[in-house]
């Protein structure tokens, strides 16, 4: 059912859920005023733009489109500045949105939605993230969690580039906007 969602329905569930209008209209700044900031990330950003899916990089205006967010982002959220994996999430929303909306759905991300918390020095969320990963596997999984631990397998070993980049590396962009929609609604019940 919600594969069969058009895509202009989807883009409009993440305006509304991530309350993007609420944040365009009640900001002093705007896109603009961050994108063209000079931003002390640039060296980074730019070497994690050859990184990003290959669909950004059939355009070089694309290659500019994500530069811009990355920048923005990194100015507006100097506590955390530029991590790698924004580089993903950014890519991801610069398939559905224009630049504006994207820069602010991960705005909202890390703001709203606690994305800071795995993208700030240590990671504290990251963390908590991965023994909740191991404990749900622990629990449900017990062969796979036993069978892990016998190979000395560490959860951060393939999931830390899961929560860094909210999945985005490793799902095609139609299948992993089907899951985040279906988990946005399921977090409502």
């Amino acid at each position: 059912m919600l594969a069969n969602i058009s895509p202009k329905a989807r883009r409009q569930h993440w305006i509304s859920r991530c309350g993007v209008k609420e944040a365009i209209t009640n900001t002093l700044h705007k896109f603009s005023y961050y994108s063209h900031k000079e931003c002390k990330y640039a060296a980074d950003i730019e070497r994690d733009i050859e990184r990003t899916f290959n669909s950004l990089h059939n355009e070089p205006r694309n290659i500019e489109r994500l530069r811009s967010v990355l920048n923005a982002f990194a100015v507006k959220n100097s506590d955390v500045g530029y991590t790698q994996g924004l580089n993903f999430i950014a890519g991801h929303l610069l398939l559905q949105f224009p630049n504006e909306l994207a820069f602010w759905i991960l705005d909202a991300l890390a703001n709203k939605h606690q994305l800071k918390g795995f993208l700030k020095d240590k990671m504290p969320k990251l963390k908590v993230a991965l023994y909740q990963l191991e404990q749900l596997v622990k629990a449900y999984l017990p062969d796979i969690h036993n069978d892990l631990r016998r190979k000395e397998v560490s959860y951060e070993l393939f999931a830390v580039q899961w929560f860094l980049t909210l999945f985005s590396f490793d799902f095609e962009p139609s299948y992993l906007n089907t899951c985040l929609l279906y988990t946005s609604d399921a977090a409502d019940e």
